[in-house]
């Protein structure tokens, strides 16, 4: 309970959220035409393919857990390749596509672009987060609003805002009270939520789009988005690697070996970085792995 909600519904939050807005950023620091979005677009749905071939063991494992019939495990599974994620953790890359395409398709008007997907994100997270409901209808076709349209869409644009006036906000160097005070409103945002559903596992607040705003902000006015090749590779990876560590050390229980939630947590977290590690460095002589960064 208590990493569910101080990390899980807090701190983790974050990570995506940047995500989306640093892939807005590094889109729009050149000029976009049709061929290098396509060329975007395709990059990410190969590095969305290769990982739901890795999840895919743990896919069926979780349909054959809860025996499911198999032409509805058919359906459902390619319902949430589109509209959702084939994993959990996967709905991060079809949602940046969408979230890319709507910002496209509105980059040329500024105010129009992020009145409305300001607009779709908050109506994203109250859905997502604080329980309000569309039409049946809707959660049948579309299953969830965490998708590109309402939550990627605003982080993609302020990610281009960014790359838009990048000289500007590199004189901008003072947000560090900022983010402190916005990371206070992300804990108190994700504990008051947690209080109130202890089962609820949140995936976006207005807090968390405030705290990721702000520090990759920062980040920039810094000159630290340059980093080098293997430690974007590395983030990748762990990103992505993480759920199957989860599995496994949650696994380590059915042979008898009973741990609390933090050394899980701690286990997870190095476990996953290590592996990251070698992987990274095993591109050099493996190029096939290079496909799932």
């Amino acid at each position: 309970m208590f990493w569910r909600i101080y990390v899980i519904n807090t701190i983790s939050t974050i990570g995506v959220t940047s995500f989306f807005i640093i892939s807005g950023f590094l889109l729009y620091k050149k000029p976009v035409n049709k061929e290098r979005l396509k060329k975007q677009v395709f990059r990410i749905l190969k590095l969305y393919g290769c990982w739901t071939v890795v999840y895919l063991p743990l896919i069926c494992y979780e349909y054959l857990k809860h025996r499911v019939d198999i032409s509805y495990a058919f359906v459902e599974f390619a319902q949430r390749a589109v509209f959702d994620g084939t994993y959990y953790h996967l709905w991060y890359l079809p949602s940046l596509i969408v979230a890319m395409c709507i910002v496209y398709i509105m980059r040329n008007r500024r105010f129009t672009l992020m009145a409305v997907t300001m607009g779709l994100m908050i109506i994203g997270i109250l859905a997502n987060t604080y329980g309000l409901r569309f039409p049946k209808m809707y959660y049948t076709i579309f299953l969830t609003t965490r998708n590109g349209l309402f939550m990627g869409s605003f982080l993609v644009a302020i990610g281009k805002y960014f790359a838009d006036y990048e000289i500007k906000l590199k004189n901008y160097k003072h947000c560090k009270l900022v983010l402190l005070v916005a990371i206070m409103f992300l804990y108190l945002e994700g504990v008051l939520v947690s209080k109130y559903d202890s089962q609820i596992t949140i995936n976006m607040t207005f807090s968390t789009v405030m705290v990721a705003v702000v520090l990759v902000g920062l980040m920039i006015s810094q000159l630290q988005m340059n980093v080098s090749k293997t430690v974007r590779n590395v983030s990748t990876l762990i990103y992505f690697i993480h759920p199957w560590i989860i599995f496994l050390v949650v696994l380590l229980e059915h042979f008898g070996i009973v741990l609390n939630a933090s050394i899980k947590a701690i286990i997870t977290m190095f476990i996953s970085v290590l592996v990251a590690f070698v992987v990274a460095k095993m591109t050099n002589i493996f190029k096939v792995l290079n496909e799932f960064m």
